[in-house]
């Protein structure tokens, strides 16, 4: 049986907002029965190239960005809302 993990990268240059961003996605996913994986990128030449300097903290999930609050930490039910696109049909993939 294959396990559907979600991979979500925080790319941010502050390590300390990098931390409690990851801190909080494992929590929000954690509370939807989401499996995720997480890991970051904060140098400025990979954020530039990615043409996300001035939209960080920023989350790449699926291949796509999402940034919800340029300069801020998103809110639980923010981050909540985003990681529930990404349930599978039929709920949740277990914990």
């Amino acid at each position: 049986m294959t396990e559907n993990i979600l991979r979500i990268t925080i790319w941010d240059y502050e390590a300390e907002r990098i931390a409690a961003l990851e801190r909080l996605v494992c929590q929000c996913a954690k509370e939807l029965g989401l499996k995720v994986a997480v890991n970051s990128v904060s140098e400025p030449p990979a954020l530039a190239r990615e043409r996300l300097m001035g939209r960080v903290p920023a989350l790449e999930i699926g291949g796509q960005f999402w940034s919800l609050k340029t300069g801020a930490m998103p809110g639980a039910q923010e981050l909540t809302a985003l990681l529930r696109r990404f349930l599978p049909p039929g709920g949740a993939t277990g914990i």
